[in-house]
């Protein structure tokens, strides 16, 4: 595994965390189950803006995102006292789980199990998903996983996504404890957005559970867009694509946003995806000619480092992901 070596890495993954088949968007639409009206989605959850930590925009699918990683990060969380700032999630994001069969890295194994259950990877997890949220819950804080309202998740390796598994994805997460859900858009099958999306809302109110609920649906569809339907689907909504590790970037969705303030309040937020503090390759040249500069030796190592506070601090989590 890499050594984790920079503290802006993981500071910019603090936060609050289809090519269409030979299936018709007909045929998919008819394997989603028909949501029941609601009026509004009323969990008691997000009454605050969630902050926490997602892996993505630090490790994507390299080897580093493991068990090791995640439960070095809830630690560190307790350890400086993030916790105690409203820091709760500790999310893992996409290529937690086994791929399907044929992907470049799975040949002979099916993504789920005999009885269609979504199976976690044995090398990054080998004591399993509900064993990293046990370890989770017992430091006070809470965990999140991710998946796609499709046939598969966004990476090209080939993970299976929710639609048509709604209910049962929804139970198994429940079952192994998982308080917040990540939904991203990928691989729909085109099937429309509010009826995916209410189909994972349906499902996870069914399982009992309180799961914070997270729409990545970026922003793509409609009218109506998505905050203007999201606060009676979701606790947050994704309002635009995904947010690049610049200036640039950081403030055009943050300006984005500003005209949908309106749609947001306590239990329903518009998601700004990451912050991103600065650009990554700046620091870490910043940084180097401060080494330069210093004697001694380097700074703590692993996850304490990593969490480190420097100039700028930890980052609030987005509105988000």
């Amino acid at each position: 595994m890499r050594r984790l070596r920079r503290p802006s890495a993981i500071l910019t993954a603090l936060v609050t965390v289809a090519a269409a088949g030979a299936l018709t968007a007909v045929a998919w639409t008819a394997l989603v189950a028909r949501p029941t009206p609601a009026i509004a989605l009323e969990n008691g959850l997000a009454r605050t803006p969630p902050m926490g930590f997602n892996n993505w925009n630090f490790t994507q699918c390299r080897s580093e995102f493991n068990e090791t990683l995640v439960r070095g990060i809830a630690d560190a969380f307790v350890r400086h006292g993030l916790r105690e700032l409203g820091y709760q999630y500790v999310n893992i994001d996409d290529c937690w789980a086994r791929p399907k069969p044929g992907s470049a890295s799975d040949t002979t194994q099916t993504g789920r199990d005999a009885n269609g259950n979504l199976v976690a990877d044995p090398v990054r997890f080998p004591s399993g998903i509900p064993a990293l949220a046990r370890y989770i819950h017992d430091r006070g804080l809470k965990f999140g996983i991710y998946t796609s309202a499709g046939t598969k998740t966004c990476n090209t390796l080939g993970f299976s996504g929710g639609l048509g598994h709604e209910q049962q994805d929804a139970n198994l997460f429940a079952s192994w404890g998982v308080d917040y859900l990540k939904y991203d858009n990928c691989n729909n099958q085109g099937v429309d957005a509010q009826t995916r999306y209410k189909a994972m809302r349906d499902a996870l109110r069914n399982t009992g559970r309180p799961i914070l609920y997270s729409i990545v649906e970026w922003g793509r569809t409609g009218p109506p867009k998505v905050w203007e339907w999201g606060a009676d689907v979701g606790n947050m909504w994704r309002t635009t694509g995904d947010i690049s590790a610049n200036w640039t970037s950081m403030i055009n969705i943050t300006h984005f946003n500003d005209d949908l303030a309106r749609f947001a309040g306590p239990g329903h937020w518009n998601d700004h995806q990451h912050h991103q503090p600065v650009d990554e390759h700046a620091q870490r040249a910043a940084q180097r000619r401060r080494d330069r500069r210093r004697p001694g030796p380097a700074g703590p190592a692993g996850h304490d480092r990593v969490l480190q506070q420097r100039s700028g601090g930890v980052q609030q989590g987005p509105r988000q992901r």
